[in-house]
């Protein structure tokens, strides 16, 4: 309440968004939690990204509704299958971008990376860390 936010049945976000970012753990629970019903409830004008783990949505199913031009488009950094073959189904489409699982390869991303192993290492010498996680305001931009 306090930052607007409404929580929703995954078919109101499915039906409602512009943008879906998916970024959840593999879990039975997940696996393929969008599939065709979900991909058929999404705007024509939508897009969708997979952000998380290849499996969590049925990449079949996703073919499909782009072949079909269901919706706008859609971007993946997973595949259900890794490393993904240059033949892959889904890298056919114009309004498909994928890359080989490599969110956290940025120079943003290693960057923090690095603050991080130095803060393990000031803590494992028994000093303060410079950036703890559990201090609001603390982390240096």
């Amino acid at each position: 309440k306090e930052i607007g936010a409404v929580k929703m049945s995954l078919e109101e976000v499915m039906s409602r968004s512009d943008y879906i970012s998916i970024n959840l753990p593999m879990l039975p629970e997940t696996k393929w939690i969008v599939g065709e019903r979900e991909f058929n409830l999404m705007k024509p004008t939508a897009y969708i990204l997979n952000l998380a783990r290849g499996p969590v949505w049925d990449e079949k199913a996703l073919v499909k509704v782009l072949k079909e031009g269901r919706i706008a488009g859609a971007g993946a950094d997973v595949f259900e299958v890794e490393p993904s073959s240059k033949d892959h189904p889904l890298l056919q489409f114009e309004n498909f971008i994928g890359t080989p699982h490599m969110a956290a390869h940025t120079d943003e991303a290693l960057k923090r990376m690095s603050l991080v192993a130095e803060d393990v290492i000031r803590v494992l010498e028994g000093k303060k860390p410079v950036y703890p996680v559990n201090q609001p305001g603390s982390y240096r931009k």
